[in-house]
């Protein structure tokens, strides 16, 4: 439809990368947001007060993995009552009754579109761009399994970058091309042994991402202790569902399920823990970290069960406090005084 999408969250947590997000945080908190809910959300308000976001033309909010995300419909309906919207919800769980809602809803959501742009939707293209999206899909589970060998043929944040490229490229040949090139880059480096760090000591897992606002913190990880992330639940564990682009709409609805945020943040412990005990075996782990985001209601709610279960494999956690985007409540030299320590522990169970 020659629409051009903004994905808020997306934005607000290049923004924390960046550094840019501290004045936008301050101006959420000065109307009101208390630091306990989401800095993502308490982002977007931010950046929304002080003029930071283009007016859009119009909006579309989903409810499909977590109530926060939903609240900042709310609150975009309080700040432009006059934009038109469409809400978007996702049942909680994959169900052939969910998928014909989500269809339906999607039938909706296009009418919607048509009617505010006045523009159609073409058909052709959107079953084009699909099977970009599939494509990516697939590769990512590709070079999920590539990440098993040892040692990992990719760096830690390989893979929150893939997912950035998901969010700003899915279903552009652009993003299927950089996926391409990193399964191939991957693939090379298993087939001559190669690993994707300089001295792999410590695999590990992760339910959840660390935060956007220390990413140097892995590299850091990298260098100092050999540790490598080699399975985030929250990036990493596509579904497997059987997607066709030729019932486009049906395929979108199932792929939101099969999506790993969906199915993580989303998803129930039934499904949370079996998943981080297979990753567990399936990756060879050496121990998890838990990045805590102390915003997070569902995930922090997770914390006890998945230690559990990793405990019942002898694997150490970390639980590890942290935030997305705010440094304000665990800055960078406390995370890695608690690393460090967790680490020296690791080190004196292996002398």
């Amino acid at each position: 439809m020659d629409l051009v999408p903004v994905h808020m969250q997306t934005c607000i947590g290049m923004a924390a990368v960046s550094g840019s997000h501290l004045n936008n945080l301050n101006a959420a908190s000065a109307i009101g947001f208390t630091q306990d809910a989401c800095s993502v959300n308490r982002l977007t308000a931010g950046y929304y007060m002080n003029g930071m976001w283009p007016k859009p033309d119009l909006f579309i909010g989903a409810y499909n993995a977590c109530d926060g995300i939903a609240k900042n419909t709310d609150l975009l309906r309080t700040l432009y009552p006059d934009m038109p919207f469409y809400h978007f919800e996702c049942p909680y769980k994959e169900t052939e009754e969910g998928i014909k809602y989500l269809v339906a809803q999607l039938e909706e959501m296009i009418e919607f579109l048509e009617q505010e742009t006045h523009r159609k939707l073409d058909w052709n293209r959107l079953e084009e761009h699909l099977g970009y999206a599939l494509k990516m899909a697939d590769l990512h589970r590709k070079i999920s399994e590539l990440r098993k060998n040892v040692p990992t043929p990719l760096r830690s944040r390989k893979v929150p970058e893939l997912e950035l490229a998901d969010f700003y490229f899915c279903g552009a040949k652009i993003g299927s091309d950089f996926y391409e090139v990193v399964y191939e880059e991957a693939l090379k480096r298993v087939k001559n042994g190669e690993s994707g760090i300089a001295n792999e000591r410590y695999r590990i897992i992760s339910p959840y991402v660390y935060p956007t606002y220390v990413w140097g913190l892995v590299d850091w990880l990298e260098k100092q202790w050999g540790a490598v992330h080699v399975s985030e639940l929250f990036f990493s564990n596509w579904g497997t569902q059987e997607l066709d682009p030729k019932k486009p709409l049906e395929a979108i609805a199932r792929k939101m399920y099969a999506h790993p945020i969906v199915g993580t943040q989303g998803g129930s412990l039934d499904t949370l823990v079996p998943n981080i005990i297979e990753d567990a075996k399936n990756y060879k782990a050496d121990a998890m970290i838990w990045w805590a985001h102390r915003g997070c209601p569902h995930g922090c709610a997770s914390i006890n069960s998945t230690s559990k279960a990793m405990h019942s494999l002898n694997i150490p956690v970390l639980e590890l406090d942290s935030d997305y985007v705010d440094p304000n409540f665990e800055p960078e030299s406390r995370m890695k005084y608690k690393l460090n320590t967790f680490f020296e522990m690791l080190d004196s169970r292996n002398l």
